[in-house]
């Protein structure tokens, strides 16, 4: 018996292991192929915004409530209560809450004991960070009506794309970004000049680099001059092929500030993948967000957690995240009680590789501060 007061009825069942058979209406695999290295949300009202809403929850994109608890990190059930209540929302637009919070470690394993864990979909480690949030992890709870539930062979088909990435063993940046530079691609982040024109070619070959996800000017626009985005860029012969990301975020966590980063919306012209033009760009990313974070250039300060929401459908981004070094969430959750966590279930539509659903499942990959300045810091 739960030690809350609730239980919801209409659960999703847990993810279970088994034999992948991959469904006719699945679409041809070779041709799926073509977008393994593409990880873009299909274009709505607030995408310029990966983060979302605070707290409390608010409506989001593609049928959720969202939002991040910033009263402070969760310690007890009192806290705990005020987060799930939210998850018992019953607007008949709403068929997904996804929330997160800080959480002390310790507390999230007695919420797996309880038998709670269930709403516990990942957990994101912030040992590595700063002091305040040693002994705690970021936390996704989330639940799914009955009709946004995922099909148990394409999850087992994500986990085995995931599984060839847990593989490979992660290079460093030099190595990454040798390979594309060696065939002639310039691999930079994109520093918008001052002059009007040169901006505006700028936003004409970005946008069209995304316009086979629907993505329009305005939309464009929105994204490539906001402030707080890094965006990362391949050309070759003087134009834009790949592009990716980064969106950067201040979070106040009770009195104490949580600086994250969020890899996202990653696009490849065709013609030019599998040449690790893709796992260069965010690689340059990395090399970025480490060099403000280090002058404390992040929302003057530190970035505690840089991390990606993988599409377990686009194999190439769940092995750019492992060649990275990014931990998956799946590796943790046993540490907790809680192994088969590490997936978000049916989380947003992405562009790309077909599915049988409407929504994509997601798996979090991400990298501490420590890491990142191992890794990307020395240069």
């Amino acid at each position: 018996m739960s030690w809350l007061s609730f239980k919801f009825q209409n659960q999703y069942e847990p993810l279970k292991r088994g034999v992948f058979i991959w469904k006719k209406d699945m679409g041809n695999i070779e041709e799926s192929e073509k977008f393994i290295h593409q990880d873009v949300p299909k274009i709505e009202p607030g995408l310029e915004s990966s983060v979302g809403p605070l707290w409390p929850p608010a409506k989001a994109s593609s049928e959720r409530l969202k939002g991040i608890y910033t009263l402070g990190v969760v310690r007890d059930v009192h806290d705990l209560n005020n987060i799930f209540g939210h998850l018992q929302n019953s607007d008949p637009n709403i068929s997904r809450v996804s929330l997160r919070a800080v959480v002390d470690n310790s507390f999230i394993k007695d919420i797996a004991s309880n038998g709670d864990g269930e709403f516990i979909e990942a957990i994101i480690p912030l040992e590595g960070t700063q002091e305040a949030f040693a002994p705690t992890s970021i936390v996704y709870f989330g639940h799914n009506n009955s009709n946004r539930t995922p099909v148990t062979e394409e999850i087992e088909q994500y986990r085995r794309n995931l599984f060839d990435a847990l593989r490979i063993i992660p290079r460093s940046a030099d190595e990454v970004l040798e390979r594309p530079k060696a065939d002639g691609y310039k691999i930079s982040i994109c520093k918008l000049p001052e002059n009007s024109s040169l901006r505006e070619a700028i936003l004409d070959q970005v946008t069209e680099l995304y316009a086979r996800f629907g993505w329009g000017r305005v939309e464009v626009s929105k994204i490539l001059f906001k402030s707080s985005n890094i965006i990362g860029i391949a050309t070759k012969d003087e134009r834009i092929v790949s592009a990716g990301i980064a969106e950067t975020a201040v979070i106040p966590i009770g009195s104490n500030t949580l600086r994250m980063v969020e890899i996202t919306e990653a696009a490849t012209r065709d013609g030019h993948d599998r040449r690790g033009v893709y796992t260069a760009v965010s690689t340059q990313l990395l090399l970025e967000i480490a060099q403000r974070s280090k002058a404390r250039n992040i929302f003057d300060g530190e970035v505690d957690v840089v991390f990606g929401e993988c599409n377990g459908n686009a194999k190439g981004v769940l092995h750019t995240a492992r060649i990275q070094g990014r931990t998956f969430a799946t590796e943790v959750g046993a540490q907790f009680g809680l192994s088969n966590s590490g997936i978000l279930p049916q989380h947003v539509p992405i562009s790309g590789a077909p599915r049988t659903t409407r929504y994509n499942d997601l798996f979090p990959a991400y990298i501490a501060r420590n890491k990142l300045y191992e890794m990307y810091g020395k240069q």
